[in-house]
Order: structure tokens, then sequence, then C-alpha cells
């Protein structure tokens, strides 16, 4: 099984540096990798470097953040579909709502994906 981490520097409504949080993270991800494939010595890191993609989405004018949502579901749905692991990681957590869309989409047709989100300040309220 692959593992793809999805990059999705969504930030509206937000500030810059939620987007900018997660082109850190995706930037690192990538040099654990390279530094793994660089590893003379074996390693436990052999066993999962081969088996990692990592996709980043840019988000960085207003063309491309006209169609946020659906240009983030068609990512999901395509990672989803083929049974790899998905890793989302977004710049807040409105960013995550691509993945809901596409799990929903997904068990109306009668697929079961999990779906597990962390969150630095998951939003909790009680509205009642």
């Amino acid at each position: 099984m692959r593992s793809v981490f999805v990059f999705f520097p969504f930030d509206l409504f937000g500030t810059g540096g939620c987007a900018a949080g997660a082109d850190l993270l995706a930037a690192e991800l990538a040099e654990i990798l390279a530094d793994n494939r660089r590893e003379t010595a074996p390693s436990r890191a052999r066993a999962y470097t081969d088996a990692v993609t990592i996709k980043q989405l840019s988000l960085g004018n207003l063309t491309e953040l006209a169609d946020w949502r659906a240009k983030g579901r068609r990512v999901a749905t395509q990672i989803l579909r083929s049974d790899d692991f998905l890793f989302w990681i977004s710049g807040n957590h409105l960013g995550v709502l691509p993945v809901h869309d596409a799990i929903a989409r997904r068990r109306a047709a009668g697929h079961r994906d999990l779906i597990v989100q962390f969150d630095a300040h998951l939003d909790i309220h009680q509205f009642a």
C-alpha cells in the first residue's frame, strides 16, 4: 500500500501563516525522504521511503482559489479510488472539506472510507 501525502495550503478565512505551515511541512517531508534515499546503511526507512508520494497543490492566486473545494475533492477522490492511504495536510481546518465531500459521495455509492482529523485548534462549540 502506498501513502500519499497531499499538502493543500488552503488558508482563506484565516491567516497566511496557515498556508506557509503546510508548505513547510511538505518541504520537511521531502527532505526526510531525500535523506532516506541517500542513506547507505541499512535502516527501517527503506521499508516506507519508496511507498510515499508527496503531492503539493497550489492555491496561490485568485484563479486557483476560485474552485479550491472542487479541485481538492477531485484530488481526494482520485487517491481514495486508488486505495492508497491518504494523508491530507491543509492550511486550516476548512481545507479538509474537500475530503469530507469526497468521502460523502463515495459513501453514497457504497464505499466505506475512514477519516481521522487532527487539528491544532479543533473548534468545539455548543450552539444550543
